[in-house]
C-alpha cells in the first residue's frame, strides 16, 4: 500500500487500468477501461479521486455517445470536480456544465460522484452513471435513479432492475452535462459508518452487471477480492452474459475504520 495518497485523475486511457489503495479511514479501488471493440480509439470515460481540506471527493464521468467530443466533456467534468476549493458541489456542477457548454460543439457527459466531509457522505449525479450504497451487512441503503426511461421505470416499480438491462430504450437519457438546463440528483448528508460500501460507475458497468450480480460479487469475497473480481468481470466480458460494448469506469470504497 502507498504511504502517501496522491490525487487520481484517469482519462483517455487506451488499456484497462486499476489501482487499489488505502486513504485515511477507507480502502478503495478504481478501475477504468476503454472498449477495445469500438471504432474510435477514444476512451469517453474519466475518473477522479481527490482529497483536500478534510474532504474526499470521488466519481466518474461518461462522455455521451451520439454527441461530439464526449471524451473532452468527461475530462472537463472530472478536471473541475477534482479541485476541492471554496465552491460547493452544486456550484462545481454548474461550473462543469458551463465549461462543457463553452466547448461550443454540443459535447455532453454524465457525472456521478460523492463527497466525504469529516464522517458525512453525500451523493450527486447527472445522467445515467450510477451510485450504489450498502450498509455493513450488505443491505442496499441507496441507489441513484438514472435519468433515463428505464431508470424511471425501475424507480416507479413497473420494471425489475435486472430486466431493465434488456430495455430497448435504456440508452435514452434526459439530462446531461452540456445541456442548457440540467437536472441534478443529490442526497442529504448522512454518516458514513464503518463497514459500509459505495460503488460509483458508468453505464458501461451497469448496462452489463445488474445490481443483484454486483451484490453477489461483493458478498462472496473480502473487499480486495471483490474489487479484483469486479475488474476481472469487466476485462473478461463473458460473451454469454455481456450485453453492451462500452467504456467502463468504477470506484469501490469501503470505510474500514471508525
Amino acid at each position: 500500500m502507498p504511504t502517501e495518497f496522491e490525487n487520481i485523475h484517469f482519462f483517455d486511457e487506451l488499456k484497462h487500468i486499476s489501482k487499489f489503495f488505502e486513504i485515511d479511514k477507507y480502502t478503495c479501488g478504481v478501475f477504468l477501461s476503454r472498449n477495445l471493440l469500438k471504432n474510435s480509439e477514444d476512451n469517453d470515460d474519466a475518473l477522479f479521486f481527490s482529497r483536500a481540506n478534510n474532504k474526499i471527493r470521488f466519481g466518474v464521468a461518461d462522455g455521451a455517445g451520439g454527441h461530439p467530443r464526449g471524451r473532452d466533456a468527461a475530462f472537463e467534468a472530472t478536471k473541475e470536480l477534482l479541485k476541492i476549493d471554496e465552491l460547493s458541489c452544486l456550484e462545481k456542477l454548474e461550473k462543469c456544465n458551463q465549461n462543457i457548454l463553452d466547448l461550443k460543439v454540443g459535447a455532453k457527459s454524465t457525472v456521478a460522484f460523492a463527497q466525504i466531509d469529516g464522517d458525512l457522505l453525500r451523493f450527486y449525479s447527472v445522467g445515467d452513471s450510477e451510485i450504489l450504497y450498502w450498509n455493513a451487512i450488505g443491505r442496499k441503503i441507496y441507489s441513484s435513479i438514472p435519468s433515463s426511461i428505464s431508470g424511471f421505470k425501475v424507480a416507479a416499480g413497473i420494471l425489475d432492475q435486472e430486466k431493465s438491462l434488456e430495455e430497448p430504450d435504456r440508452n435514452i437519457v434526459f439530462s446531461l452535462l452540456g445541456d442548457e438546463f440540467i437536472r441534478i440528483q443529490s442526497t442529504s448528508s448522512f454518516e458514513f459508518k464503518k463497514g459500509q460500501t459505495v460503488l460509483i460507475g458508468s453505464d458501461g458497468l451497469f448496462d452489463n452487471l445488474s445490481h443483484k450480480n454486483i451484490e453477489k460479487i461483493l458478498a462472496k469475497e473480502d473487499f480486495e477480492g471483490s474489487f479484483t473480481s469486479m475488474c476481472e468481470a469487466c476485462i473478461k466480458q463473458d460473451p454469454d452474459s455481456w450485453i453492451k460494448e462500452d467504456d467502463i469506469s468504477f470506484i469501490l470504497i469501503r470505510k474500514t475504520k471508525a
